[in-house]
């Protein structure tokens, strides 16, 4: 026997969910919060191209400039570590 739910526990479920399609904004949003390449994102909302993905949720990404950051630092001391090895042979 299957279960039944009223109207009441429907529009409160309804209420109190989350539906990440329901708004593209906050879909979008939780995507970048979940590093999705932006392209995997362009593809997901159906932009023609990636700079309305860009303009539309850009600001999002500048939270991110720590890991560039880091990614660079990274980088570079893997480069300046190949070079002393390089050089010390």
């Amino acid at each position: 026997m299957e279960a039944r739910l009223g109207r009441s526990q429907c529009r409160r479920a309804y209420e109190t969910a989350a539906y990440p399609r329901s708004s593209t904004h906050t879909h979008a949003s939780w995507l970048i919060a979940g590093k999705v390449p932006l392209p995997v994102i362009q593809a997901r909302l159906g932009h023609e191209s990636i700079t309305t993905t860009v303009d539309r949720y850009g600001h999002l990404l500048e939270s991110s400039d720590d890991e560039v950051v880091a990614a660079v630092q990274w980088a570079m001391g893997a480069a300046a570590a190949k070079r002393d090895f390089s050089e010390a042979a």
